[in-house]
């Protein structure tokens, strides 16, 4: 098999420090990412589209390309690679990616999730029904679900799995649900229902889990699953979608979607900075799928509009974080001051977003106080570089410091940022 060594450049984004690897080329939209360990990862997409780097992406070679078959997702076990896409297409790798061999498959539906626990046992789940196979696909056992359109899979070990589906009962009246066996697949339960949104996508990091989605929905779990809350619940319901998550541990992670923008968290998804956003980028982007390798070095990959009809291909990388500022030697660049910025949206219900800027590095503290003066939440407490930032606030979630924030009531409160000798505050509406 032939193929295409492509070395790409970066182009600098100064204000975000995620780096957009500039193509030689327009390539079908990209749909996820994995690595397999440092140096080794393979992106799949549409038009049956897989690259693979073997530099801890570097460069990239482009290894297939089926026109007719969409590549939708990705998993890993043990050392060999499997993917699914349409029209029940199934293959693997078991050399880290170099060559890829079909696994038998007789059903003609399309796949979008694909997970297996070993070498022979597996599961796919497409249109209407969960598959199983326990000898690598010679043979499939179907659970058929009426009115189902199942999307991710995930098992944490060979008894107990999660699926996501959308269930449709009539047109414009559909639920999301995650399903849960406790016995290998033999039966499902509904775990979960929510109406009107679509759930995208499990991950798992030890005991922590995350179920996210449609109108920035995000499920978590601290006990394997056993139960799931929602650490900011949206209501009313947002217009933007998740479809993607990564955590480097309990507290570390990122989540993407079409929000057009690249969120961190510090302390377990309670709030979070925005990293990237449209108006960095200057164009319409979808990011479908983000990884780290380590706490600095991080890929995301999706779609961008190249006309009102068509989408390519994007790829973005950071080597510190994704985090927001700019570098001491290019501070003559930008000239931030010290600066807390009113609120958005403001009044709110339930969620809004705080921008802050800061001049030098220094620990920065931002907290949320009612008007007694009495401490609600903090939002921020960790040193951090010159630049701008964004935290989301939630008034149905916790604090990073441990404080409750659940439950507050109608009413205005005040938001403080200290910064070395900056202090200043706004006052923020809470309406319910």
């Amino acid at each position: 098999m032939r193929t295409l060594i492509l070395l790409f450049a970066f182009a600098v984004n100064l204000f975000a420090q995620w780096f957009e690897v500039v193509l030689p080329q327009t390539y079908p939209v990209f749909n996820k990412i994995k690595f397999i360990n440092d140096d080794v990862a393979i992106i799949v997409g549409d038009s049956g589209t897989i690259f693979r780097t073997t530099n801890g992406g570097l460069n990239w070679n482009q290894l297939l390309n089926i026109p007719s078959k969409n590549l939708k997702s990705i998993n890993i076990a043990q050392t060999n690679f499997y993917v699914c896409g349409d029209s029940g297409l199934v293959i693997e790798s078991t050399n880290h990616g170099e060559s890829w061999n079909s696994i038998p498959f007789h059903f003609q539906t399309n796949l979008s999730g694909i997970f297996f626990i070993d070498t022979l046992n597996g599961y796919v789940v497409g249109e209407n029904s969960i598959f199983k196979t326990s000898n690598k696909g010679v043979n499939w056992i179907s659970q058929k679900f009426d009115n189902n359109l199942f999307q991710a899979v995930y098992f944490i070990n060979r008894d107990t799995g999660f699926v996501t589906s959308l269930r449709i009962f009539s047109p414009g009246n559909f639920h999301s649900a995650v399903y849960k066996t406790t016995n290998g697949g033999v039966d499902w339960f509904i775990q979960i229902s929510t109406p009107g949104e679509e759930l995208y996508e499990i991950y798992f990091i030890d005991s922590i889990g995350y179920i996210i989605g449609e109108h920035e929905k995000v499920f978590r779990t601290t006990n394997y699953g056993s139960n799931w809350y929602e650490p900011h619940p949206t209501t009313p319901p947002r217009t933007e979608s998740f479809f993607s998550t990564f955590f480097i541990d309990s507290l570390t992670g990122w989540i993407t979607g079409d929000v057009e923008k690249i969120y961190k968290t510090s302390n377990g998804a309670l709030s979070w900075d925005i990293q990237l956003s449209r108006l960095d980028l200057n164009k319409a982007v979808f990011i479908n799928s983000i990884v780290f390798k380590d706490s600095n070095k991080g890929f995301a990959v999706g779609s961008q509009r190249i006309s009102s009809t068509e989408f390519a291909g994007i790829i973005f990388k950071t080597t510190n974080g994704g985090i927001t500022s700019i570098d001491e030697d290019q501070s003559s660049i930008r000239d931030f001051q010290y600066k807390l910025h009113q609120n958005y949206p403001n009044p709110f219900n339930s969620m809004t977003t705080i921008t802050y800027q800061i001049k030098e590095k220094g620990l920065v503290q931002l907290k949320v106080y009612n008007l007694l003066g009495q401490e609600i939440v903090t939002l921020v407490n960790e040193e951090k570089p010159a630049g701008m930032y964004s935290v989301l606030f939630s008034a149905g979630g916790g604090s990073a410091s441990g404080g409750d924030a659940s439950n507050l009531p109608s009413g205005v409160y005040i938001y403080s940022l200290r910064v070395n000798d900056f202090v200043q505050n706004n006052k923020m509406t809470l309406l319910k």
